[in-house]
C-alpha cells in the first residue's frame, strides 16, 4: 500500500471509509502513519476531493508534524496533497470564530498574550485583588487559570462552579466578573474558543449547516485528551453522515485536570451505535521486556479497554530497578552513568513535577552536562515561597529597604499594626537616599509611639536576628529562617498551597542552601538557575532531556530513567488520599497512566529509580514500584534491584499457609481476603482497591505482607 508496510491492525483502520470509528492505539503503534495512509486512502482510492478532509488534533507541533509526515509519505501519489487540512480544534474554533464576528460586525479581541496591554493575566490579577484585597501569588493565578480551563472544558453549570474544591478565595466571585468583563468589552481568551463556538454552532444553523458540508470525513488524532465541550463540536460537525475518525488510548489519558474526559473515548461505542472499533496493539518502539512491564501496569487499571500489547523487537536488557538511599545519592549515579553516554540526546529523565528536576540542573550545570528542559518556565522557581526566602536574605543585608519589608513584615509573626508601617513610611519619605542607606527599619519601628512592651521586645528580638544572619558565614540560613524567623509557623497558618507543594519547595530550597555557603551566595544560584533553564530551554538537540511525564508523551529514547517512584510523587498524595478516604481510584488509575506513559518513552533500557529518603525525610515505597517488583518476578525477567530483600528462600515457603478464604494485610493494597490460588499467584479481594493478582511469594520475599 503505497509502499508502506502495515500490519494487519493498522490495515483495517486505514481502509475505514464511511461512518464513525474508534482506533484504539497503543503507545509506539504507528497510529500518525495509519492515520495517514487512511487520509491517502480516501483521496486515491475513493476519489474524495482533499478539501473535503479535516483532521484535527490538540497541539500545533503535532498538527505540523503530521502535515509534513503526510506529504512526505504521499506527495509523490497525490496532487493538490497541500489541500489537506491539519490543525488543531482551537485554531479551527478561531477561523469560525472571525468569519462570524466579521458577519456581524463584532469586535475580536483575543487577551491571550501576556504581552499585550490588555490580557487575561492582567485582567484576573486586578478583579482577584478587588475581590480580596491582596496580591495574588503565582502559584494561585495558575490554579485560577486552570480551574477556569477545567469549567469551560467540562461545561459546568454556575451550581457546579459553586462546588468546585479550590484555595482560590471566593472564586465563584472572581470567575463570574471575568466572564463578565469579557462578555461586556468582547473579549476573548484561549479557551472561550471552544464554548464561543459551540454557541455558534447551536444558535446559528445555517454556519453550522455550511461547515457540515464544507467536510465529508473529520479526523481526531490524540482522541484520549477530548473534553466535553471538544466532543460536543465535533459530533455537531459531524452530523448527519457522522464520518467521525477517531485515534487515541485510553491508557494514555492524563489531562483529567484540565477537561479531558476518558468517559468520552470509553463510550464512543454507546454514543455512535453503527461505530467500528479497531484495535491497534503492535509497538514498534520497544523491546519485549520494556512492553512485557508496561502491559502489567496498565492491565491493573480497571476503566479501560482491554489491550494486548506485544512487539517483534528482541528481549533487549533487563528493567532495572534502582533504589538510591537519598536525592543525591540517586543523582550521583544516574550522572556517572550518563558520562559513559555517547548520544546524550537519547536519554531522557522523566519525573511527575519539576521540583524533581531542581536538583538535577543545579548537578549538570556542576558537572558540564548539556541538557535540554522541556517546561522552558518551571514554576518552582518563581513560587511564592521561593520568593519569600530571597526577599529575607536581601532584607538582612539591606535593612532599609522598604519594599522588601513591606514583602515580609507580616510572615515575621511581629504583631505589627498598619499604623506603625504607615510610621515607618513617612519617616523614610522624609530622609534622602543617604540617610535611608544608613537607618534600619526597625529602629524606625521602635520610635513608634504606640508600640506596647511585647511589640517592642519583638522588633527588638527580631532586629538582632537578622543581624546575627547578616553576619554569620554558614548554610544554615534556612534553618535560621525557618525557625528563628518563625517562617514555618507562618506557612503553617496557609491555605494557598498544598502540604505537600509546601515540603517540596522546602525540600528543595534546603538541597540548594546545602551547596553554598552565605544566603548571598544562594541567591546567586537561584538566579543562575532562573538563567540556565531559559538557556536549556533553547538547547533542543545538545544534551539530556529533562522532562515531566507529561511533556514526554509522544516522545521516545533510547535511555529512559523514571526518577523519585516514591508515594506521594508517583502515585501524588492527592490520588491516594482519594483512593483511600473515598475509595475513589480514579485519579489513582490516571497516576498510573502516568507511570505507564513513562515505561512505555524507553527504546532500549529502562531503569525505574526510587530513593528512601527524600530531603532527609524517610519516603514510603511507591505502590507502582511495589507492582513492578512483583510483575518482574511472574514474568521472570530478572531485573537489577539496588536493594535490601528479606533474606528468604522462597522455594521454602510454606503455600500450604495460603489458601481460599484467608485474610491478609498487604502494604499497598491493604486488607483482603484470598479468593483463588494458582500455585503461588493468589487472586486476593482487598476492601479498598478492589480485586488484584499477587504473587504471594514475591511479597513475602519484599516484605510486602504484614
Amino acid at each position: 500500500m503505497f509502499g508502506i508496510q502495515l500490519n494487519e491492525q493498522q490495515r483495517l483502520a486505514s481502509l475505514h471509509k464511511d461512518g464513525p470509528a474508534i482506533v484504539l492505539a497503543v503507545a509506539g503503534a504507528g497510529k500518525t502513519t495509519t492515520l495517514c495512509t487512511r487520509t491517502a486512502n480516501l483521496i486515491t482510492k475513493h476519489k474524495i476531493n482533499p478539501k473535503k478532509i479535516k483532521t484535527m488534533t490538540f497541539s500545533r507541533a503535532a498538527a505540523r508534524d503530521m502535515k509534513e509526515r503526510f506529504i512526505k509519505l504521499f506527495g509523490e501519489h497525490i496532487r493538490h496533497i497541500h489541500d489537506v487540512e491539519f490543525s488543531t480544534i482551537h485554531s479551527f474554533a478561531y477561523s469560525v470564530i472571525a468569519y462570524y464576528y466579521r458577519q456581524k460586525n463584532i469586535p475580536l479581541i483575543i487577551i491571550e498574550n501576556e504581552k499585550e496591554e490588555v490580557n487575561k493575566y492582567y485582567i484576573l490579577k486586578d478583579i482577584f485583588k478587588t475581590v480580596n484585597h491582596e496580591y495574588i501569588t503565582e502559584e494561585q493565578l495558575e490554579e485560577l487559570l486552570t480551574q477556569i480551563t477545567y469549567i469551560k472544558n467540562m461545561m459546568l453549570k454556575t451550581e457546579e462552579i459553586e462546588e468546585i474544591k479550590t484555595t482560590i478565595k471566593n472564586f465563584a466571585l472572581i470567575f463570574e466578573t471575568y466572564e463578565n468583563i469579557k462578555k461586556e468589552k468582547h473579549y476573548i481568551d484561549y479557551d472561550d474558543m471552544l464554548t464561543v463556538m459551540y454557541n455558534i454552532l447551536i444558535h446559528e444553523p445555517q454556519l453550522l449547516k455550511a461547515l457540515q458540508n464544507k467536510y465529508d470525513y473529520w479526523q481526531v488524532d490524540e482522541f484520549q485528551d477530548t473534553s466535553i465541550i471538544q466532543y460536543e463540536i465535533l459530533k455537531l460537525l459531524a452530523e448527519p453522515n457522522n464520518n467521525l475518525f477517531c485515534v487515541g488510548d485510553d491508557d494514555q489519558t492524563l489531562y483529567s485536570w484540565r477537561g479531558s474526559y476518558p468517559k468520552i473515548l470509553l463510550d464512543f461505542p454507546k454514543a455512535f451505535k453503527e461505530a467500528k472499533v479497531y484495535f491497534m496493539e503492535e509497538n514498534y518502539r520497544s523491546t519485549q521486556d520494556i512492553i512485557k512491564l508496561s502491559n502489567r501496569v496498565i492491565s491493573l487499571n480497571e476503566q479501560r479497554y482491554k489491550k494486548n500489547i506485544f512487539t517483534q523487537k528482541g528481549k533487549g536488557l533487563p528493567v532495572f530497578i534502582e533504589e538510591f538511599n537519598n536525592e543525591k545519592t540517586q543523582i550521583k549515579t544516574i550522572i556517572e552513568e550518563i558520562k559513559q553516554k555517547k548520544q546524550l540526546h537519547e536519554v531522557a529523565i522523566l519525573f511527575r513535577n519539576n521540583f524533581s528536576a531542581i536538583p538535577f540542573i543545579d548537578s549538570f550545570q556542576e558537572n558540564n552536562i548539556p541538557f535540554y528542559i522541556r517546561e522552558h518556565k518551571m514554576s518552582f522557581l518563581k513560587h511564592w515561597i521561593v520568593k519569600d526566602i530571597v526577599s529575607f536574605i536581601e532584607f538582612a543585608y539591606r535593612p532599609w529597604d522598604l519594599e522588601l519589608f513591606n514583602n515580609i513584615y507580616y510572615k515575621l509573626n511581629a504583631f505589627l499594626s498598619k499604623q506603625s508601617i504607615l510610621h515607618v513610611v513617612q519617616q523614610l519619605e522624609k530622609m534622602d537616599a543617604t540617610e535611608r542607606g544608613e537607618i534600619n527599619v526597625f529602629d524606625i519601628l521602635l520610635t513608634y509611639p504606640h508600640l506596647k512592651y511585647y511589640q517592642k521586645d519583638r522588633i527588638l528580638r527580631i532586629k538582632y536576628d537578622f543581624d546575627v544572619f547578616r553576619r554569620q558565614n554558614t548554610n544554615s540560613f534556612m534553618h535560621f529562617i525557618r525557625k528563628r524567623l518563625k517562617y514555618d509557623e507562618y506557612l503553617g497558618k496557609q491555605d494557598l498551597t498544598s502540604e505537600e507543594v509546601v515540603n517540596n519547595t522546602i525540600g528543595t530550597l534546603e538541597y540548594l542552601a546545602s551547596n553554598v555557603t552565605t544566603g548571598l551566595d544562594f541567591i546567586d544560584k537561584i538566579n543562575g538557575l532562573k538563567s540556565l533553564v531559559e538557556e536549556a530551554s533553547r538547547n533542543k538537540q545538545k544534551g539530556v532531556i529533562l522532562s515531566t511525564i507529561h511533556s514526554a508523551k509522544g516522545l521516545e529514547f533510547d535511555d529512559v530513567y523514571v526518577i523519585d517512584v516514591i508515594n506521594g510523587v508517583l502515585p501524588n498524595t492527592s490520588s491516594l488520599n482519594q483512593l483511600k478516604k473515598y475509595e475513589d481510584s480514579s485519579e489513582f488509575e490516571e497516576e498510573r497512566r502516568a507511570f505507564y506513559v513513562a515505561l512505555t518513552r524507553a527504546r532500549k533500557q529502562l531503569k525505574i529509580c526510587s530513593i528512601k529518603k527524600r530531603f532527609e525525610n524517610i519516603t514510603e515505597e511507591s505502590i507502582f514500584l511495589k507492582e513492578v517488583k512483583q510483575i518482574l518476578n511472574i514474568n521472570q525477567l530478572k531485573p537489577n534491584i539496588r536493594s535490601k530483600e528479606i533474606d528468604i528462600d522462597t522455594t521454602k515457603i510454606d503455600m500450604n499457609a495460603y489458601k481460599k478464604g484467608k485474610q491478609l494485610k498487604h502494604k499497598a493494597f491493604g486488607k483482603g481476603c484470598i479468593v483463588m490460588l494458582d500455585d503461588s499467584i493468589a487472586t486476593v479481594d482487598f476492601d479498598s482497591v478492589g480485586t488484584k493478582k499477587v504473587d504471594i511469594k514475591t511479597c513475602i520475599k519484599y516484605g510486602l505482607l504484614i
